[in-house]
């Protein structure tokens, strides 16, 4: 099938050029909003704006799509289009070309492309990968919020029953329902009764168009659960189905003219603009980092809402203490204590947002990383006593060492840390266990990786001397701490008491020799 279309149609080129300074003005009087809401434009030809004998550049084909960007846009909606065709790019802001609108494609290829991947109108054979890489489902590799939907007419022209149209249009609801239960959020279709065809009649020339619409209705009545927005694109856009040249709104048999297009975006939007759409939350997994003090914000919940204008507030349904989430979002350490990745590395929460009337649920996942804990030091034990003269004494026999995340230790360290006296006061180790020590001014110094039993039995063998026969009695105080190679422990101290003793005079250097003394003489010294 052939059809001649003259472009040089002044109607098209006028409202295109006026369409376009329109959009200018949109954008410099609007600044764009941040892209948000998902919309994904899916359907055939007419989605992409093609006509059966198409010398127009790409740039130019906006379909309903550039009416419709200019009333959201203008009206404060916060959106994007998405999808991995673009066509239109001359007339639309960069990244508001993209769309999903396939030509040629029936109910049943888009099934499959949705699925897939794969479109099988431009590959019969091995499907045409639309995606960076195939095998993989449109939809999860899109992610939209919101789904436009124009299909069937492909269907029909090739004499394929309304009925059987419907069934595959329904496993293509069927497989966004997948989808929405797969990523735990609701989808709003917004689905198109498809336009009429071309002829003399400007209400519609195609009976299988209209009974296909009727259809529809009665199967989108049928699924009440869906969030399914059906339009009346046949009857309530205002379409004339006459040619151009008759004063109506189609090129083609099949495709609208630009003024067409604009009827079928205005309809679009005004469902769009009157229904109130559900708040979006998605589920999400964060990393944070255990034993954060409480009152800290982990991350802020951020909600989509379709309806411009709309405040959002969230809350915390269910799970774990450990957290709490504030109406503005920001989820909060609650309980710093349970922080802890030794003991429960990962937790949920279920959280909601809402926009006043409606509500969206999400499950958050957050997981603990594993921070490098210091070692501990506990029960040093009571006072020692050391008393001049006798061997060394055992400064600890009970000392715990302890580190949670660690099985090696990397180093101790003991010290008199209260009246040390120099030249009298010595501590002692003899290496064992791949642990040496040394000692200098007060400070014994433990080194060797090995493991925590065995910087304890190091630590419960250090012992203390005095090498003074005179020694200071004043207390000493000793302080044991450990490293893991990263941190250091805890301090913990204890006391030594020493204690001098009464030592018996000494005499020494008495002559060896034997003295004379004869009678008579006078006093002779002893020594």
């Amino acid at each position: 099938m052939t059809l001649s279309v003259n472009w040089n149609n002044k109607l098209w080129i006028n409202t295109l050029f006026s369409g376009f300074i329109l959009i200018l003005l949109i954008i410099l009087a609007f600044p764009l909003h941040a892209q948000q809401i998902k919309i994904l434009p899916l359907g055939n030809s007419i989605t992409y704006d093609t006509i059966v004998t198409d010398a127009r550049p790409m740039g130019i084909k906006t379909s309903y799509r550039y009416r419709l960007y200019n009333l959201l846009s203008s009206n404060g909606y916060n959106f994007d289009f998405i999808g991995s065709e673009s066509t239109g790019a001359d007339s639309l802001p960069a990244g508001f070309a993209d769309h999903a609108g396939f030509p040629g494609i029936t109910t049943s290829q888009l099934l499959t492309l949705l699925q897939t991947g794969r479109n099988y109108v431009v590959d019969p054979v091995n499907g045409f990968c639309e995606l960076p890489f195939c095998n993989q489902n449109y939809l999860t590799y899109y992610k939209p919020d919101v789904i436009l939907l124009h299909i069937g007419t492909n269907d029909l022209s090739l004499g394929t029953a309304e009925a059987t149209v419907i069934t595959s249009l329904i496993n293509i609801l069927n497989e966004i329902d997948a989808y929405e239960a797969s990523v735990g959020n609701t989808v709003p279709v917004i689905l198109c009764q498809i336009i009429n065809r071309m002829g003399p009649l400007a209400s519609g020339n195609h009976l299988a168009t209209s009974n296909y619409n009727d259809l529809m209705a009665t199967m989108v009545a049928s699924r009440p659960a869906d969030e399914i927005i059906l339009v009346n694109m046949e009857d309530n856009a205002g379409i004339d189905y006459r040619p151009v040249a008759d004063g109506g709104d189609m090129v083609d048999t099949w495709h609208p003219a630009y003024s067409g297009y604009y009827k079928m975006g205005q309809l679009f939007y005004n469902q769009i603009n009157t229904y109130d759409f559900t708040p979006v939350l998605d589920n999400a997994t964060i990393s944070i980092n255990e034993n954060l003090p409480n009152g800290t914000t982990v991350n802020t919940l951020s909600g989509r809402d379709f309806d411009p204008g709309t405040s959002l507030t969230y809350s915390k349904i269910s799970g774990s203490t450990a957290f709490d989430v504030a109406t503005n979002g920001a989820i909060t350490v609650a309980n710093s204590a349970a922080l802890d990745y030794e003991t429960t590395p990962q937790f949920t929460i279920s959280v909601r947002v809402s926009d006043g009337a409606k509500t969206d649920d999400a499950t958050i996942t957050i997981n603990l990383n594993n921070v490098n804990e210091a070692p501990a030091l506990s029960n040093p034990g009571a006072t020692v006593s050391f008393t001049e003269g006798n061997s060394p004494v055992q400064l600890t026999s009970t000392i715990t060492v302890s580190d949670i995340d660690n099985t090696q230790l990397q180093g101790a360290t003991i010290q008199i840390t209260g009246n040390f006296q120099s030249g009298e006061d010595v501590l002692s180790f003899t290496s064992a266990n791949g642990i040496t020590g040394s000692y200098s001014s007060g400070t014994l110094t433990l080194s060797g990786t090995a493991a925590l039993a065995n910087y304890q039995t190091a630590l419960r063998s250090v012992t203390y001397s005095n090498t003074s026969e005179n020694p200071n009695t004043s207390a000493r105080t000793v302080t044991f701490t450990v490293n893991d190679g990263v941190l250091p422990s805890n301090s913990v101290s204890k006391n030594i008491t020493v204690l001098g003793t009464n030592d018996a005079p000494v005499l020494a250097n008495i002559e060896t020799g034997t003295i004379s003394y004869t009678e008579g003489d006078g006093q002779v010294q002893v020594t």
